[in-house]
Formats: structure tokens, sequence, C-alpha cells
């Protein structure tokens, strides 16, 4: 197969990175990954680009501006540029989508410590109603 052909990616397929995320797709406009098992981030921003959660298993826990919510499978929380984020679990699976895609993978392979993420702001970075989050059905 070549890399220009599209392919479908089932759950636990795709490149492994720590045997915790795999990369599922890694372009110029999208970076998604699949990520399973507990961890955390601390609160930051991108500048560039939107990060996106969505949950297949388990329980995520995100933050959206000052704002906490705890997604389930089917939902759906996305923080555009500039608002503070981050999430933690205690054990889930879900989809992550950087877009564009900033180079997140190369920042994951650790090839790229100048990517697009940054402490939060002073002033707070942004209101929760920048933020989108769409539970299972809507």
């Amino acid at each position: 197969m070549t890399a220009d052909i599209p392919q479908l990616l089932g759950p636990g397929d795709g490149e492994d990175i720590g045997g915790r995320i795999r990369i599922k797709c890694a372009l110029e406009g999208l970076v998604l990954t699949e990520t399973e098992g507990a961890g955390s981030t601390e609160p930051h921003i991108h500048h560039q680009h939107a990060d996106g959660f969505r949950v297949l298993e388990g329980e995520l826990t995100v933050l959206l501006g000052p704002e906490e919510h705890v997604l389930a499978p089917g939902d759906f929380a996305l923080a555009p540029p500039e608002l503070v984020h981050c999430y933690r679990t205690d054990g889930a699976r879900w989809i992550n989508l950087h877009a564009p895609g900033c180079g997140f993978e190369n920042w994951l392979r650790r090839n790229d410590p100048a990517f697009d993420q940054h402490d939060p702001p002073a002033e707070g970075g942004g209101s929760a109603s920048h933020g989108v989050l769409r539970r299972a059905g809507e």
C-alpha cells in the first residue's frame, strides 16, 4: 500500500507510540490518534489549531476554559485555538484530533519539541462558551 491511498484502521491499528497511543492519520490538515488507558495533561492552549476528543469507551474528564466536563462514550469536546483545555482519565479509550495537524505526530514521536502547545495565559485563556461540547446522539 502507498501512503496516499486511504486506509481504514480498526481499533488498535496504526503507528504505536509508547503502547498507549496509536497514530491513525497524520496529514497537514489533520492528525488523528487513538489513545487508551489512564493519563492526563496539564492545562494548555494551542495558538494555531483545535484539539478534539471523542470518547469510545470509559470516561474522560475534559477542561474547556474554566469548566470541567465528564465525557462518556459517544461524547465529543473541542477546544478551538486559544482556549485552555486538558484531560484526565483513570482509564478510557478515545480519539484525539488536532486540526490542522501542526506536526502533532512528530511531537508524539519526540521529533518536534516546538509543537504548538503553550502554557495558559495569565488572564485565563478563553470562555467555556468558545468550546464545543456534544453529547452522544446530538
